[in-house]
């Protein structure tokens, strides 16, 4: 999906925020150099909420700088203005089996394009806990609404995981 926007829109970088800053973004990276921007929700492999004003005074905890999707979005504004954060294009990350995070950005101005259940099984730092966890992709709506994704006629069906 990312490919089909990166194609068309041919005259300025892509920027993706996520958590996630691991195989999917080295992949699209390799694929797409120089025309993706990757902003890291938890500035542990990019400066730009590190050196923010606006995220500046959010304690660091061991998994980074807990910038949230609420905060992102509710001063989003000031994020841009103020420290040189655009609007992502894409948001990418991990979510609660009830898909929480995936609604609030579809209420705010984003159609969520892909979202992925699945267990995640005794892994650090759950210390042998199973967790059931989401993923979920989400377009920014203009951009979607501009180029609309072939095959796709609804967002991804959020309603599924009410809880």
């Amino acid at each position: 999906m990312i490919d089909f926007y990166v194609d068309a829109v041919p005259d300025e970088p892509l920027v993706i925020k996520s958590g996630q800053a691991g195989l999917v973004p080295f992949h699209l990276f390799q694929e797409h150099y120089g025309r993706l921007r990757f902003i890291d929700q938890f500035g542990l492999t990019t400066r730009d909420f590190t050196g923010c004003v606006v995220s500046s005074p959010t304690r660091r905890d061991v998994y980074g700088l807990p910038v949230s999707l609420e905060m992102f979005v509710h001063q989003e504004a000031d994020f841009a203005s103020r420290c040189n954060i655009p609007l992502p294009a894409f948001m990418f990350e991990l979510d609660t089996i009830y898909g929480r995070e995936a609604r609030f950005i579809a209420a705010h101005g984003y159609v969520v394009m892909v979202q992925e259940s699945g267990i995640l099984a005794g892994a650090y730092p759950f210390r042998g806990e199973t967790v059931e966890l989401n993923q979920f992709l989400g377009v920014r709506e203009d951009l979607f609404k501009a180029h609309p994704y072939p095959g796709l006629r609804n967002p991804a069906p959020l309603a599924r995981l009410d809880g």
